[in-house]
């Protein structure tokens, strides 16, 4: 775990490693230099599996997890995130999956969205036919980063984590380990994934899905056998600036209320009115122009015996 002043929740993050069923692991956590109250946080646990590093200056995400990865004993790493949860039998039902199947480099499980207060929102469940996993890989991240587990010698064969990737480090790495190895998604949610106005997803969705681009473009590179280009992802929203400020902000509350609409939407296919209201309340306050969330929130005025009649017909115009 590489964590940057995430004193909020890293508590809670570093108390559901601690407390799984699987006791045998040794959890490093790399401080990339916080200058909040995370080093005293790390520095009040006393369990002899926590390994802890730190950087004296902050050197992102990707450098820190490199340098987490050195000191690993392990055979199996894997990862998780400051701000999240994994449950119980996280890291018991990984082992196991990766004990009987060697064939598999990378095991992943689904995932639950939760809001900043922990509220659960929706489920992500990427496909348990490898196959079929495969498929939809190759076209864009199914995973949350922090609920995956790979084998040390897959991540050695395969070159690890590349510091060229500021973001979407993930994507590019489980691109590398399908061209070797099996990879496999559980059945269970195992993981807890935190969407906040920090995470990001949320604060740099513009970069992260240049680099998404950039991985699938060096991916396509390998398959035909010519030379990666990394050339330098275009800096969209870090330069400085008034304008450029106000636009990283508005694109910043988009995404945010992008979430929100999600999870409005989902309500409201459950016929869950007044949960759904609020979620898209949420996102036209956080961003008043999306015009989705209007759509759903006015669904959501013709009452749950309505919206089952007038459902299928939707369903059926989509597709």
């Amino acid at each position: 775990m590489a964590v940057y002043n995430g004193e909020r929740y890293m508590r809670e993050a570093v108390d559901s490693i601690l407390a799984q069923t699987f006791p045998d692991f040794e959890f490093i956590i790399v401080d990339d230099a916080s200058t909040d109250s995370t080093p005293a946080i790390l520095d009040s646990y006393n369990d002899p599996r926590l390994v802890r590093l730190r950087n004296e200056d902050n050197i992102g995400l990707t450098r820190s997890l490199i340098r987490g990865l050195t000191p690993a004993r392990g055979e199996y790493i894997a990862r998780m995130d400051a701000d999240d949860v994994s449950l119980p039998e996280r890291l018991e039902r990984q082992v196991a999956y990766l004990d009987a199947h060697p064939e598999v480099g990378l095991v992943a499980a689904p995932f639950v969205f939760m809001d900043e207060a922990g509220n659960e929102k929706t489920v992500s469940r990427p496909p348990t036919d490898r196959c079929q996993l495969r498929a939809v890989l190759v076209r864009g991240n199914q995973f949350c980063h922090g609920v995956a587990m790979f084998r040390r010698a897959c991540l050695d064969t395969v070159g690890g984590y590349r510091d060229a990737f500021r973001y979407a480090q993930d994507y590019d790495l489980w691109l590398r380990i399908l061209e070797r190895y099996e990879v496999a998604c559980l059945d269970d949610v195992l993981y807890k994934y935190r969407v906040t106005f920090n995470s990001i997803s949320v604060t740099k969705l513009a970069e992260q899905d240049a680099y998404h681009a950039l991985a699938r473009e060096c991916a396509r590179r390998r398959q035909v056998g010519i030379p990666e280009d990394f050339k330098p992802v275009e800096k969209v929203s870090e330069t400085t600036g008034r304008p450029i400020q106000f636009i990283d902000r508005l694109r910043a509350r988009k995404a945010m209320a992008e979430y929100n609409m999600i999870w409005g939407r989902t309500s409201l296919a459950r016929y869950q009115v007044p949960a759904a209201r609020q979620e898209l309340l949420r996102a036209i306050r956080t961003f008043p122009l999306h015009g989705r969330a209007w759509f759903y929130l006015a669904a959501s005025l013709l009452g749950p015996s309505l919206l089952r009649r007038i459902r299928p017909l939707y369903i059926r115009f989509r597709h």
